[in-house]
């Protein structure tokens, strides 16, 4: 489109495309618009722009809004200069103007689309990035990421973008990355499941898709990551579920059938020996000694079943052992609680595990035991909290069976039921003595659970 103005700024010259995409009839309908006044949608646009012919003399693609003969917007860009008669005067402007208003509503739409793109991208209720590949396959910076990514790292967006894959995944997940590198390098997709890493160190599961494609001319990967925290943990809960279930169904089955079996026996001697007090009344015994075993299955069963179904809570580990105390006969064993007053998350059956630690301890301590002692300390992989007393000890042979359900000379329950309890919260239970010194146990916390009751 080409033009020209006199020296006041009025069209004295427009070519007949221009007039077109101006939306006039006619040149001559537009021969005498003041440009300032009937062209520019923003007259202060036409004294920057008169500006910058003076600064410059002359101007290439400069960018303008026009005004259409509908008062809608048209854009161009002006190659413009001013022009003189013989004597040198300046008479007006002229030039070519270019038409863009297609490729600015391109743009438009363009950053539109981009804006929801990114909006979708960034409220994606899963992580998602963008790195790129080197060669041998091996993964790169990482070149994009949404905020949910950013979020559940701790990350911003900016630390992010200057990092590597390797930084964000951990251990267990970067040793297999050759081998999902080589599947995606095979097959361009790839599904699997792996670790995210934290920016305080902590790793959660995640379940990843993941395409590779070339983009501008460069190997890249786009990563979708499912946080699957709370699936694992469902599935661990359904797996100790299934284990309650089975042992549940093992002692109902096998132990106490084979008790009843014992029962009935002891019950059709003790017919043939009615005659026969003696005798009657050691089966009679024998009896009373199965029954109780049947009552204790059944007890265990039921405590057992309690086991896990409501939700851990923080416990204070020297109450739980003060109700132990108050419901054993403790004949004049001393119990020293432990003067740091810990308080663990833990199972609500949690006060159990101290009830059978002493009660065990006044079962088979010996007439010499005097004290059990408990304390605590804190060590690198969490709390370690001990249980010893000083009677005669457990031995080499025993320590291998102690926590194996049936074991013992009594119930054979209490050990195995009290590993159960603490480990529903990651705690572990051992037997530390050495034999003939007293029994020891302890207790390990893992870190975050635990905590003092005089520094809450």
């Amino acid at each position: 489109m080409v033009y020209r103005t006199d020296r006041d700024g009025n069209l004295i010259m427009f070519s007949p495309h221009g007039v077109k995409a101006a939306g006039y009839d006619s040149e001559e309908e537009m021969i005498g618009l003041n440009v300032a006044n009937d062209t520019y949608l923003d007259p202060e646009e036409r004294r920057r722009f008169l500006a910058a012919l003076k600064e410059k003399g002359s101007v290439e693609n400069y960018p303008l809004a026009l005004k259409a003969k509908d008062g809608t917007s048209r854009f161009v860009l002006a190659s413009s200069h001013f022009y003189y008669d013989d004597l040198g005067n300046m008479l007006g402007v002229e030039g070519i103007l270019h038409g863009v208003t297609d490729l600015r509503k391109k743009e438009q739409e363009l950053r539109e689309s981009e804006a929801k793109f990114r909006t979708l991208f960034n409220n994606a209720n899963d992580a998602i990035y963008i790195h790129e590949v080197l060669p041998d396959n091996i993964p790169g910076k990482v070149l994009e990421v949404n905020s949910t990514l950013c979020s559940r790292l701790g990350y911003s967006r900016e630390e992010l973008l200057t990092m590597t894959i390797s930084d964000i995944v951990s251990d267990a997940h970067r040793q297999k990355m050759p081998e999902i590198n080589e599947q995606l390098a095979k097959k361009k997709f790839h599904s699997f499941y792996g670790e995210h890493k934290r920016k305080d160190g902590s790793v959660f599961p995640v379940e990843i898709n993941s395409n590779r494609f070339t983009f501008s001319g460069r190997e890249i990967v786009l990563v979708v990551a499912r946080d699957i925290t709370e699936r694992k943990q469902a599935e661990e809960e359904l797996r100790q579920s299934n284990k309650k279930l089975n042992l549940l169904s093992s002692i109902t089955r096998h132990d106490i059938l084979n008790q009843l079996m014992a029962l009935k026996g002891y019950l059709s001697l003790s017919n043939e020996m009615i005659d026969k007090p003696a005798i009657l009344a050691g089966y009679i015994q024998k009896e009373q000694t199965a029954a109780n075993a049947i009552e204790r299955q059944i007890t265990f069963t039921r405590m057992y079943q309690e086991l896990g179904v409501a939700a851990p809570e923080w416990q204070n580990v020297n109450a739980s052992i003060n109700k132990a105390v108050s419901g054993l006969p403790m004949r004049n064993i001393r119990v020293d609680i432990d003067p740091k007053n810990p308080e663990i998350f833990a199972d609500r059956l949690f006060e159990k595990v101290f009830y059978n630690l002493i009660d065990n301890a006044l079962r088979y301590g010996g007439d010499h035991m005097k004290a059990i002692h408990i304390s605590s300390q804190e060590i690198d992989t969490g709390l370690c909290i001990v249980c010893e007393d000083d009677g005669v000890g457990i031995t080499d042979e025993d320590k291998k069976r102690l926590f194996t359900r049936g074991f013992g000379k009594n119930t054979g329950l209490g050990l195995f039921l009290s590993r159960e309890i603490l480990s529903i919260t990651g705690i572990t239970i051992t037997e530390t003595s050495e034999p003939g010194n007293g029994a020891r146990f302890e207790m390990v916390v893992p870190k975050g659970a635990y905590r003092f009751a005089d520094v809450q």
